[in-house]
């Protein structure tokens, strides 16, 4: 599957995926990119983008690289560590840390607007 197929998946589903602006930059067995253009809806009462909209930018992507490798998974648990606030675009890189038989292990990093890291969530998915 090509970036252009996903994003036009997603276009057509219109799922979380659209709703929440993610587009898909990158996508390979070992690498999923992708960014959200953040509007006003994107953001807390603090005008910072919602932590829930980060965690989301990393579980999307991960979901999407344990697909990438042939698995159709669920997630199972996460942590996510937020360290710096995101104020514009966000920026979601991927890595497949371990992929198992029945559980796979990733790694996603958040860059903010000032292509500062801002959160790391490491999350485990089942594979079904």
């Amino acid at each position: 599957m090509n970036i252009k197929d996903i994003n036009k998946q997603y276009e057509d589903i219109k799922g979380f995926e659209y709703n929440n602006g993610i587009i898909i930059d990158k996508a390979s067995k070992e690498l999923i990119e992708a960014h959200i253009e953040v509007t006003d809806k994107s953001l807390n009462p603090w005008k910072t983008v919602h932590g829930g909209l980060i965690f989301g930018l990393a579980d999307e992507i991960l979901g999407l690289l344990c697909y990438m490798n042939g698995n159709k998974s669920v997630t199972i648990d996460a942590n996510i560590n937020y360290l710096k606030p995101c104020k514009g675009n966000i920026k979601g890189i991927g890595k497949l840390i371990k992929n198992g038989k029945s559980i796979n292990v990733c790694k996603a990093e958040i860059y903010n607007e000032k292509d500062e890291l801002a959160a790391i969530a490491t999350m485990n998915y089942y594979n079904m």
